[in-house]
C-alpha cells in the first residue's frame, strides 16, 4: 500500500505546484500590465530575492520527496493494511461522492491550514519561523521560504483531511 500511496502522493505534490510556478514566471517577467493585481499594490521581487527564494524551493520540495519517499516507504515495508489510513482499493465511488469527498477536504484542509498559520504567528511561535517574512516584496516563491520543522509542520494540515474522511 505505501508504494502506491507514493505513487498517488508525489504527482499530485507537484501539480499542485504548478500556480507557484506560473506566478513566479509572471515575477520575472515584470510585466507592468499585471502591476495592479500585485498584494498591496507592492514591486516585483528582485532577481536577487528571486533566485533565493527559487533555490530554497528546490530545497524545500526536495525534502518534501525524500520525507514522502521515506515515510510511504516506511509504510510499504512496515505497515499491516489496516494502517494504511487510505483507501487505496478499487476505486468504486460515483462521481458525486468523489467531487463532494474533494470539495470537504479541499475546505476542511484549507481551513485547518489557516489555523496552523495563525498559529504560527502567535509571538510564542512567531521567532522561530520568521525567516520567509524577512522577503521584502510579496512573491510566489517567496511562500516556499521555509525551514525543514515548517515544512513538516505545515505538512500535517495536509495529512489530516483525507485522513479523517477516508479519503480513496
Amino acid at each position: 500500500m505505501g508504494r502506491e500511496l507514493l505513487l498517488y502522493t508525489i504527482p499530485i505534490v507537484l501539480v499542485t505546484e504548478v500556480p507557484c510556478l506560473i506566478f513566479t514566471v509572471f515575477d520575472i517577467l515584470k510585466l507592468d500590465c499585471l502591476r495592479k493585481y500585485r498584494i498591496k499594490n507592492t514591486d516585483y521581487p528582485t532577481n536577487l530575492e528571486l533566485w533565493t527564494a527559487f533555490k530554497t524551493y528546490c530545497s524545500v520540495l526536495a525534502t518534501i520527496m525524500t520525507l514522502a519517499t521515506v515515510a510511504f516507504g516506511s509504510l510499504y515495508l512496515f505497515a499491516d493494511d489496516w494502517m494504511i489510513p487510505y483507501r487505496m482499493g478499487a476505486f468504486d465511488q460515483s462521481i458525486c461522492s468523489f467531487v463532494l469527498e474533494l470539495v470537504l477536504i479541499t475546505l476542511f484542509n484549507d481551513l485547518l491550514y489557516w489555523l496552523w498559520h495563525k498559529i504560527a504567528h502567535l509571538p510564542y511561535f512567531y521567532a522561530g519561523h520568521h525567516k520567509h517574512h524577512l522577503l521584502w516584496n510579496t512573491f510566489a516563491l517567496g511562500t516556499h521560504v521555509l525551514e525543514i520543522p515548517e515544512i513538516v509542520v505545515f505538512s500535517i494540515p495536509a495529512a489530516i483531511g483525507p485522513i479523517l474522511f477516508r479519503s480513496h
